[in-house]
């Protein structure tokens, strides 16, 4: 029998926006500009996020990760990251209707993402509307990205949140274990990014194929 929850937790990338194509863009010019000649595609391009901007970064250079060339790609893939973020990415299907319902019922919102700060207030505010989520909390300079539970921790004290009703949903296993270090309940998202193998699946709380399952979650 399935707990009900009056708080949602939400990664972003796979979860509640499509912004691969976009970043794989970004990465495919910075690399273009930096001198290297492979490029990466949707499905190669899944391998690289989820850890934050930085990992992204060293995943991409491959064999080619030295502190020389981490720093020059550094300097050219952020302006296109936040350059390319608006071109084609969009809410998944059924995301905004979801996230509406579940206002509508009182629950309360909220965004942890790797993504930096300012780059997912950006992007959530122009696709969902400022209004829309209570708090976004996107990754500040020195902070441990996710799986760390600092940004977890962040808004759980913030907003006086009770573990028992909060729900953590996001889809990959970094989310599974950014919800297990918090002490919270974790929500698969099967239609995102992710690598869903049958015991991911299995050792998740609930998995959905789709947003609009939530509601069967919601207070």
């Amino acid at each position: 029998m399935c707990r009900m929850y009056k708080n949602f937790i939400f990664d972003l990338d796979g979860t509640l926006l499509e912004t691969l194509p976009d970043i794989v863009t970004a990465i495919n010019a910075a690399l273009k500009e930096c001198g290297f000649d492979y490029v990466y595609d949707i499905e190669s391009g899944k391998k690289l996020i989820g850890d934050g901007v930085a990992n992204l970064m060293h995943r991409a250079l491959k064999d080619k990760d030295t502190p020389e060339n981490f720093e020059a790609i550094k300097r050219v893939f952020m302006p296109l990251y936040q350059e390319y973020q608006t071109k084609t990415t969009k809410a998944m299907k059924g995301c905004i209707e979801t996230l509406s319902s579940l206002k509508n019922r009182g629950c309360r919102l909220y965004v942890c993402t790797n993504k930096p700060n300012h780059l997912a207030l950006e992007i959530l505010d122009n696709i969902f509307g400022p209004n829309t989520f209570d708090f976004i909390k996107g990754l500040k300079e020195g902070e441990a990205p996710k799986p760390d539970k600092h940004n977890v921790d962040v808004i759980m004290d913030a907003y006086h949140l009770d573990p028992k009703e909060t729900l953590f949903v996001g889809d990959s296993v970094t989310d599974y274990n950014t919800a297990r270090n918090g002490g919270l309940a974790f929500c698969l998202c099967v239609y995102g990014y992710g690598n869903y193998t049958s015991e991911f699946i299995a050792k998740s709380d609930y998995n959905i194929k789709e947003p609009k399952e939530l509601l069967n979650l919601a207070k």
